[in-house]
């Protein structure tokens, strides 16, 4: 009888063992589950960063495309402006060139009749006269050689203008061509966080149910452990009874 008392003590033994055995696992299987999930959470968190960023790079390259396309556009009125100025100014030099012209027929109808006529009153209306025109011409071309200097200066700002244009339709073009690469990169990139993100879906629904089996295991076995030791334990306690007796 003793034998059988101490085999009982060493069946009640394993089961104690076994019970403690199956709760380590089934802390160790949360551990891991959590472990896991914390995983996933971190290639995510990287992926939405790494979106963020791209995201961000997007917006900056948009910001430039637009200021230098409405850069261009106020480029372009300036240098249309410029162009209107130099029309005007050839315009006015066309006057002046008409009134040049009239003024010199003038001069020479005046110095005519100044060499044609010997009363000296009338020479010296006919000189005065000719003094005004003179003034007159000088004056002309004096504007002329102006609005010239002004055709010059303007030119030379319609080319600085031209070149400046030249340089935002460049910055246009490179720029626009970098966003589209960032776009087609930052669609790729939210589909891959997308397919994460289901990817973590499916995986909690698959460990759920893991843990749901796990945990439906450990109360079977807990109960089962449990019958099994209450009836060592009655087993023991008879032999002992039957021993005192």
């Amino acid at each position: 009888m003793e034998v059988n008392e101490k085999g009982l003590e060493i069946v009640k033994e394993a089961l104690l063992n076994f019970k403690s055995d199956v709760d380590k696992i089934s802390d160790k299987q949360k551990n891991h589950i959590e472990q896991l999930q914390n995983e996933c959470d971190d290639i995510i968190k990287k992926q939405q960063e790494k979106v963020e960023q791209i995201e961000e790079k997007v917006k900056e390259l948009t910001n430039t495309v637009e200021q230098a396309i409405s850069d261009s556009i106020h480029t372009e009125n300036g240098i249309n402006n410029l162009n209107n100025q130099l029309n005007n100014i050839d315009n006015q030099i066309s006057v002046n060139n008409n009134e040049i012209a009239s003024l010199n027929s003038l001069m020479s109808s005046l110095q005519s009749r100044l060499g044609n006529t010997e009363d000296s009153n009338e020479q010296a209306n006919i000189q005065q006269q000719i003094a005004q025109v003179n003034y007159q011409l000088s004056q002309r071309q004096f504007d002329n050689n102006q609005l010239n200097n002004n055709k010059n200066q303007i030119r030379a700002m319609i080319n600085q203008q031209k070149s400046k244009l030249d340089e935002l339709k460049n910055i246009v073009k490179q720029k626009s061509i970098e966003l589209e690469d960032k776009k087609n990169e930052l669609n790729k990139n939210k589909d891959k966080l997308e397919a994460l993100k289901k990817a973590k879906e499916k995986l909690e629904e698959s460990l759920n149910r893991l843990l749901e089996v796990s945990k439906k295991f450990r109360e079977n076995v807990i109960d089962q452990s449990t019958d099994s030791l209450s009836g060592v334990e009655k087993c023991i306690n008879y032999i002992q009874e039957y021993l005192n007796t």
